[in-house]
Parts: structure tokens; C-alpha cells; sequence
């Protein structure tokens, strides 16, 4: 989520559909809320504080709920391989939450 700039633009220019930004920072999370307020695009976005892997492998429901799962930063801090998003097991996780066809 970061700062939530991407959130906000595909939110207030897909109203037809739902969003969810993920952060661990509080600070990003109130600037992204802050963004989607002002875009008028709080209705069809959600902001969850959550390390992405561990909301993705025990927080949802194991039901093909998703259809594109996109990741902005994928290695936030080089060199700290557990902190990287894109890494086999939670590609994984991902599978059993994407609906047929999902993009990731």
C-alpha cells in the first residue's frame, strides 16, 4: 500500500471494483486513507494493517475471492530475503484465494 497513490488511482478509476491495500506501517495507511478520502474513493477500497505473507497464508478465507493481486514493492528492503513478498511460499498461499483466471 505505501502511501496508497496507486490504491487511490485504481480506486477512483475502477468504481466497479472492490480494493484492499495492505501495509505494516501505520504512517502509510493514514496518508493512503487521507488519499482516498480526497479522491472520493473510500467506498469501493479497504486498508488492512497486516504483513502482506502472514494476511495472505492465515487471515483469509480460503476461497477463490480474488482476481488480480498486484505488488508495488516486491523486495522493500534488498537484501532481506524473509521481508520479499514474491517468494515461492507465499505465491502459494495465493493460490487457493485466486479465482480461475486470476492475475498476479
Amino acid at each position: 500500500c505505501g502511501s496508497g497513490e496507486a490504491l487511490c488511482s485504481l480506486a477512483a478509476s475502477r468504481p466497479d471494483a472492490d480494493f484492499v491495500g495492505v501495509d505494516w506501517f501505520r504512517g502509510g495507511l493514514a496518508a493512503a486513507m487521507q488519499g482516498l478520502d480526497e479522491a472520493g474513493a473510500s467506498a469501493n477500497a479497504r486498508l488492512v494493517r497486516a504483513d502482506a505473507a502472514t494476511l495472505l497464508r492465515d487471515g483469509l478465507e480460503a476461497r477463490r475471492a480474488l482476481d488480480e493481486v498486484l505488488v508495488f514493492f516486491p523486495d522493500p528492503w534488498r537484501g532481506s530475503e524473509g521481508r520479499r513478498i514474491v517468494r515461492p511460499e507465499v505465491v502459494q498461499s495465493l493460490s487457493p484465494l485466486m479465482q480461475d483466471g486470476g492475475r498476479l
